[in-house]
């Protein structure tokens, strides 16, 4: 599924495929220290709202 809008993904709008794939990009981003703390998210919203 390639991305045209910054819109988030629905769930109910995405195929099995589509949302396994989605779930693995996740647990990949995980795997690589791709996250984020509780903190860190919210300073960032509390800085842009």
């Amino acid at each position: 599924m390639e991305r045209t809008s910054n819109r988030p993904l629905a769930m109910n709008e995405l195929t099995k495929e589509q949302l396994d794939t989605e779930i693995a990009k996740g647990l990949a981003d995980i795997e690589n220290g791709r996250v984020y703390s509780a903190e860190e998210v919210q300073e960032e919203l509390h800085d842009l709202y």
